[in-house]
């Protein structure tokens, strides 16, 4: 891709994604965000992880996720229109439409691991990046420059919201959110994370919580989905707003008037 191109898509990493409201509900629609194609916080983040990753001269990238995982399709389709290899771990078992849509990527290759178990996948993925010196995009996101690219996505948060609720995967999202109110000085603001999956009190004590240059001033909670991570609820679409069936969907028994649900993406 030529340069001018790439500039053009890093000033599009600060526009800031509408807030709709529907029926006693706010919506902080993130997944309009759109970069090369996909769409979410989540891509927003993976093009600033390649994007950085490409102006220190690396232009190979690796990242792991399961057989569902949005995050192997955003990077790969990333990868496929800037013309970039990546090398994508997952676990064997079942084809999915996540799997389809990536093999239609000539860049992208998928190593698929016996093992099923995140860490194992994960652990593949770092050694082979750091065998071949690529840039390994984390599991999750897991980064610090997730964080800081997400964080300024709260300042069109209306004053008349106390409540956001936002699905929690591998927390980085919420984390991103607790930090950019507490940045923006939104301190009457309370954020309910719906746990999907993980505990996510490690990766909260990496990024949040061990942090002693910065006092958290924000009130955060967690709340467990009673369906598991491979359990598609049985409604996905609240005031016409149609969720992604793994993360944002498990939020709805859990919404109240006036609360505004992060929606973080929807997969492809």
């Amino acid at each position: 891709m030529a340069k001018v191109d790439r500039i053009e898509l890093q000033k599009q990493l600060d526009i800031i994604t509408p807030v709709e409201y529907k029926n006693g509900l706010y919506f902080k629609r993130d997944d309009y965000y759109t970069v090369c194609g996909v769409k979410g916080g989540k891509s927003r983040s993976a093009y600033q992880i390649i994007n950085n990753a490409l102006n220190n001269n690396k232009n190979i990238f690796v990242t792991a996720g399961s057989r569902m995982s949005p995050q192997c399709e955003i990077v790969s389709t990333i990868c496929e229109k800037l013309g970039l290899v990546c090398h994508l771990f997952m676990p064997q078992g079942k084809e999915t439409s996540v799997i389809k849509n990536i093999c239609q990527n000539k860049n992208s290759t998928i190593h698929f691991v016996k093992a099923g178990y995140n860490n194992v996948i994960i652990s593949h993925a770092q050694k082979f990046a750091e065998e071949n010196n690529y840039c390994y995009i984390p599991f999750g996101m897991e980064c610090v420059e997730n964080i800081e690219i997400t964080k300024h996505q709260v300042q069109n948060i209306p004053d008349n919201v106390k409540r956001i609720v936002i699905p929690c995967g591998s927390g980085m999202s919420m984390i991103s959110v607790i930090k950019g109110l507490n940045y923006y000085r939104m301190f009457d603001k309370k954020v309910l994370g719906v746990i999907v999956g993980k505990d996510p009190t490690k990766t909260f004590k990496r990024f949040l919580q061990h942090n002693l240059f910065e006092i958290i001033s924000i009130d955060y909670s967690f709340v467990k989905s009673e369906l598991d991570y491979h359990q598609t609820p049985k409604v996905t679409t609240i005031n016409d707003v149609d969720l992604d069936i793994v993360y944002e969907s498990k939020c709805i028994p859990f919404l109240k008037e006036n609360d505004l649900l992060w929606i973080v993406g929807k997969r492809l």
